[in-house]
């Protein structure tokens, strides 16, 4: 699938910049065997590797890919040879089947995940059934999770903006290289796609009830009882039972919001940090 600015709009960007002026084309790759892909791409696309990773081979290339960061390789500054984005630079980044399943479900390093919480262009739709389920995994505890920082009544857009927000806690990036902006751009130029994301999702959330204000916009209402908190609690599957108890043990003293803060930013700057140094190689 393409995810990012490259493939959607985020910002003011001018479609009559250059190609190398544009934001670049991002991608992730799900394969079955990242030795073996490694090595077919080796051969076929040499220049898309670092010198470095061309050295150490596809075993050490899987190796690195599996053993550290979020599980994912990237290959970055690529140019687009041909096409109707020919000239435009792009990087994608290479995971195995059962690390995305387990990043989907369980949140391990919640990177892929955190970006198909947003809209992504799938360029070819998984034939796995384990995976189709993950993605669907996926959504609903973001719906979940998000709910929990939200107050009794909200907005469509609040809740998006929040579930946009998750996968950036402790994120390294965020001050540094990104836009101050981008939880908000992200949402105000891709409201229409956020709604068909999250259309399914949404109706299969007991604790949520949908409005609609005299002015045609959507608002939510859920049960933020101490009773109504528990119940979703329980549904947060990604957490280990130790952790949920955790979470539970805070809504006595109203404190869930910043334990489940807490816990995202451990996964997240965790992962992005690594992440991160990986790509020096």
């Amino acid at each position: 699938f393409a995810y990012g600015s490259g493939v959607f709009r985020q910002d003011d960007f001018k479609s009559h910049f250059r190609p190398s002026k544009m934001p670049m084309l991002d991608f992730i790759l799900c394969v079955d065997d990242a030795k073996l892909w490694h090595e077919k791409n080796l051969k076929l696309n040499p220049n898309h590797y670092s010198k470095f990773s061309s050295l150490i081979g596809p075993r050490r290339i899987a190796q690195m890919q599996d053993d550290f960061g979020a599980k994912i390789f990237y290959n970055t500054l690529v140019t687009v040879p041909m096409g109707p984005y020919e000239g435009r630079l792009m990087k994608y980044g290479v995971i195995s089947k059962l690390n995305l399943i387990l990043d989907l479900s369980k949140w391990k390093w919640l990177y892929a995940a955190g970006r198909m919480h947003k809209p992504v262009l799938e360029i070819q739709r998984p034939k796995c059934k384990q995976l189709n389920e993950a993605k669907k995994t996926n959504l609903k505890l973001a719906v979940m999770t998000s709910l929990l920082f939200l107050p009794e009544k909200f907005s469509e857009k609040e809740l998006y903006l929040k579930i946009a927000e998750l996968s950036y806690k402790g994120d390294v990036r965020m001050g540094l290289a990104e836009n101050p902006h981008k939880i908000s751009n992200i949402v105000n130029f891709g409201l229409e796609r956020f709604r068909d994301l999250y259309s399914e999702t949404l109706k299969e959330i007991e604790n949520l009830h949908l409005r609609r204000t005299s002015g045609g916009c959507l608002t939510f209402e859920q049960d933020k009882s101490s009773k109504g908190k528990m119940e979703m609690i329980n549904q947060l599957t990604q957490f280990s039972l130790e952790k949920r108890d955790a979470l539970k043990d805070s809504v006595k003293v109203g404190k869930e919001k910043d334990v489940l803060a807490s816990m995202l930013r451990k996964i997240v700057s965790h992962s992005s940090r690594s992440q991160s140094l990986k790509g020096f190689f």
